[in-house]
């Protein structure tokens, strides 16, 4: 079904190429997980089978990709259902839908669906990924994990003979990935096609027959999925072990000295009923905390309140003791480092450097100080290599490495980061977690959003559970992990032994 042979792409510009001769099978009806670090070559080959990315100035060629008999470069360019389906690894990217129902209907209309079966086909998708209910909203007030379904839908609604899914669980709550689980399982009864490029090993591997891992653009190990799990696993952790959350000796908030105080704290976006609120909480210099909640629970909405880019519809907010009054630019600027979920947002230099020095350029610091505080965040999160380098010719982890780094280099009070683990490896996300603990350590607050229990165990104390808009849990992690109730609530995996 999928053929490969001693395929490398190299981007203009790039002094290696980013897919070095590989050489790959897929059959009819199999399901393969393609793993790896981050920026090892996975979305630029599931792009390139897409037919997505293709041989132009952009990228030279060489060898061949053949999909269901068809060179890759012309996969869907015949008239009917398409041949491939791809799942991007931000759903930003491929959605261009007001609205849940009319992104799915958009590529049922350009394939010539008749339009008394088009609606009902766009209606089941939605069923499939449990959208059905927000078919009508606007798909800006969707959260993250929301437009991942959807997204998710418009590919299924296509009936492709391969899907290629990049990254499908990234955004996804507990509820959504047993979900996508079960969508899975219905495919592979239905003899599809499926290649998953991820990094949740754990979680996508007993799904898949067969396990690829790349490194550096190279196929290095393929093999049986159960067999090769554990030297796969082992290879992505690499050396080290991170810290744990009771490491870092942290307090209760109250007797810290609080850079952020909410007291009845509301908010309410017009048009789509959804409101967040009263909300009342204290948190405290040094503290980190894990924000949890299912997909549109209001998790980023509350991060935004944080850090001034929306302003409260009720009660009061103060970050840093600036009284009820709102935060101006540049006292924003000096206390509160935000990474939102889409780092492509929050990037706009010409080089990795440049991007990493603007906040304390922006601050006017000296250009000595400039340049050491970018030369040790450069360091610090493993960007180093990528230095002159444009920042949208990173890999997705790479770029939510660099938002980071960016938000932080020249120092704050309060971190605000949405789902800070996205598209990172194994590796790496050990490595940004352990950052995280050393900067709360410096007294660094510390808040993000998460749907992952590891990540949280590694880099918080204290657990924040929102549940349609209101707080229904606020206290310690091991209070949470010991709660089914809670876990449940917070829209993560429960244990094994908890099922």
């Amino acid at each position: 079904m999928v053929e490969i042979d001693k395929l490398s792409i190299t981007y203009r510009g790039a002094a290696e190429a980013a897919l070095q001769g590989v050489d790959l099978r897929v059959r009819r009806g199999e399901f393969l997980l393609l793993t790896g670090h981050t920026g090892c070559g996975k979305t630029t080959l599931v792009r390139a089978l897409a037919g997505v990315l293709l041989p132009s100035h952009v990228a030279r060629f060489e060898g061949r990709a053949r999909v269901a008999g068809v060179s890759a470069e012309r996969v869907n360019r015949s008239a009917g259902s398409p041949r491939v389906g791809l799942l991007f690894q931000n759903p930003d990217d491929q959605i261009v839908g007001g609205t849940p129902l009319e992104e799915v209907s958009f590529g049922l209309e350009n394939y010539g669906c008749a339009a008394d079966s088009l609606a009902a086909r766009a209606g089941r998708a939605l069923a499939e990924v449990g959208m059905e209910g927000l078919a009508g909203e606007p798909m800006a007030s969707l959260s993250g994990g929301q437009k991942q379904r959807v997204a998710i839908a418009a590919v299924l609604a296509l009936d492709p003979e391969v899907i290629l899914l990049d990254e499908p669980t990234s955004n996804l709550d507990g509820h959504g990935r047993r979900k996508l689980a079960l969508l899975l399982e219905a495919l592979r009864r239905q003899g599809r096609t499926v290649i998953i490029a991820g990094h949740d090993v754990r979680r996508l591997a007993p799904l898949c027959d067969r396990i690829a891992l790349l490194e550096g653009g190279r196929l290095v190990l393929e093999g049986e999925a159960g067999r090769e799990l554990a030297r796969v696993t082992a290879h992505l952790a690499g050396d080290g072990v991170a810290e744990t959350a009771a490491s870092s000796g942290t307090d209760q908030a109250e007797s810290r000295s609080a850079v952020v105080r909410a007291e009845d704290l509301r908010f309410s976006y017009r048009g789509n009923g959804f409101s967040l609120g009263p909300l009342s909480f204290n948190i405290g210099a040094g503290e980190r905390v894990a924000l949890f909640g299912p997909n549109g629970c209001g998790k980023t909405t509350l991060l935004s309140l944080l850090a001034g880019v929306l302003r409260p519809g009720g009660g009061s907010l103060q970050v840093n003791g600036n009284g009820s009054r709102p935060l101006r630019r540049a006292e924003l600027a000096r206390n509160v480092a935000y990474v939102t979920q889409n780092p492509d947002l929050m990037l706009h230099r010409a080089t990795v450097t440049a991007e990493v020095g603007a906040r304390p350029k922006y601050l006017g610091r000296a250009k000595p100080l400039v340049a050491a505080e970018t030369a040790e965040s450069l360091a610090a999160f493993d960007l180093e290599r990528f230095a002159g380098k444009y920042p949208f010719s990173l890999s997705q982890g790479q770029r939510q490495r660099l938002a980071l780094a960016a938000a932080v280099t020249g120092g704050a009070r309060l971190l605000l980061i949405d789902e800070p683990t996205t598209g990172q490896d194994m590796r790496q996300r050990r490595a940004l977690l352990e950052r995280i603990n050393a900067m709360a350590r410096a007294g660094l607050a510390t808040v993000f959003s998460t749907h992952s229990l590891e990540a949280a165990l590694l880099a918080a104390d204290r657990a924040m559970v929102i549940d349609a808009g209101r707080l229904v849990f606020d206290g310690p992690m091991e209070r949470l992990t010991a709660d089914r109730r809670l876990m449940e609530s917070a829209g993560l995996d429960l244990p094994e032994e908890g099922r």
